[in-house]
């Protein structure tokens, strides 16, 4: 496959990522706009991932009766034109609709890639491209949020849509113009078996799932955890909000250069749980012991850090192992798969809190009941 079309497959992936946390920062612009509270104005971005989460579902079926390129390309046609019409809401309810259609839309972005490198690529090859997509990934909470500020500094929130409308379309004609057509799983009539799919889905579900939890729970939680809890500054939320980015980056960056070496994905997989189970125990015991809140604040930091790497080398070696034996149903187990982990990172995300609770020991605690889960199933996985 050239190059042109993985960097094509890598950006459909990044897109709606990227395109997500630039409309975070608007939240406000949005309330104002439409003379309401900012909670009102929060659903967009919950109408949003409501349809991202419903997309899961539906595209790996569309696409196994009207093949991968075609599904994407229409797909991407949706997202733009749904974008478009998020700027031309003439009420909040249109906008709920619009943004709850264009994640639905985006949705496909997170499952026909996979399922097309799964058609094309030696499970190898696979792994570094994944690993690839990880990194791209990772810029989008670093740069969204810059993107859409600066907007929102030069006129109203609908200027975020320009950008997203102009990508959207061009990634379209690129997938259009690029991709090869294939033949519709539907007209192999090859037999797809869903105990036997979920059976071997599952583990790598709870890898993946668990792994996506903890940078979730990371936002929603590390702002009261650093400035309550810790007695730190906004700006030092900051910087530890920048270095998980940057440490999402990082751990996918590792694993693209392990896997170039020949390493197994596996045994990246296996050694990212290792490190995310001594992080963890690690950070709950300094939580315990460290009476200085400025000291254990920069031990949380560094420990997380590391903790994420580990996170980060178990996503894209998980999928590319999850998808190997789907060859023939690539996109119906892509979004049995995409959906499943979607469900448990939002399940825990939701709930850890009320488990954990909040107070200074929450993160240790929380990340080390992950970690120990990550690390009995990548060594089941192992063992099997």
């Amino acid at each position: 496959m050239p190059n042109s079309v993985i960097w094509i497959l890598i950006l459909s992936v990044a897109l709606p990522h990227v395109t997500e946390t630039m409309f975070s920062p608007a939240v406000l612009a949005i309330g104002a706009a439409f003379n309401t509270s900012p909670h009102a104005a929060q659903w967009t971005i919950s109408t949003y991932l409501m349809g991202y989460t419903l997309g899961t579902v539906i595209w790996g079926p569309i696409a196994d009766k009207t093949g991968l390129k075609t599904t994407l390309s229409f797909a991407f046609i949706g997202f733009s034109g749904f974008s478009i019409l998020c700027a031309l809401s003439p009420d909040l309810p249109f906008l709920y609709a619009m943004r709850f259609a264009s994640g639905a839309c985006a949705a496909a972005a997170s499952i026909i890639p996979q399922a097309y490198l799964l058609k094309h690529h030696t499970i190898q090859e696979r792994a570094i491209i994944s690993a690839k997509i990880g990194q791209t990934i990772a810029i989008g909470p670093a740069i969204g949020p810059t993107i859409g500020l600066y907007l929102l500094s030069t006129g109203p929130w609908q200027l975020l849509i320009i950008p997203i409308g102009i990508t959207s379309v061009l990634l379209t004609i690129l997938i259009h113009r690029n991709l090869m057509k294939d033949i519709p799983e539907s007209i192999k009539k090859a037999p797809f078996d869903l105990k036997d799919a979920l059976i071997k889905l599952t583990p790598y579900s709870i890898i993946t799932g668990l792994s996506i939890s903890t940078g979730f729970y990371f936002f929603e939680e590390s702002r009261f955890y650093f400035t309550q809890h810790l007695i730190q500054s906004d700006a030092f939320y900051q910087y530890a909000c920048w270095s998980v980015a940057l440490c999402w980056f990082l751990g996918p960056f590792i694993s693209e250069k392990l896997l170039k070496k020949d390493l197994n994905p596996l045994s990246i997989l296996q050694a990212g749980a290792i490190i995310s189970l001594t992080c963890s125990a690690l950070l709950l015991l300094m939580s315990m012991i460290l009476k200085n809140t400025h000291m254990l604040s920069l031990f949380s930091i560094a420990l997380i850090f590391l903790f994420m790497i580990g996170t980060g080398m178990q996503i894209g070696n998980s999928i590319t192992l999850a998808l190997a034996p789907f060859k023939n149903h690539s996109a119906k187990a892509s979004s049995i798969f995409t959906f499943i982990n979607y469900a448990i990172a939002s399940f825990v995300t939701y709930f850890a809190p009320y488990w954990i609770g909040s107070h200074i020991n929450s993160f240790g605690f929380t990340y080390l009941g992950i970690a120990f889960i990550l690390f009995v199933t990548s060594r089941k996985l192992v063992t099997a």
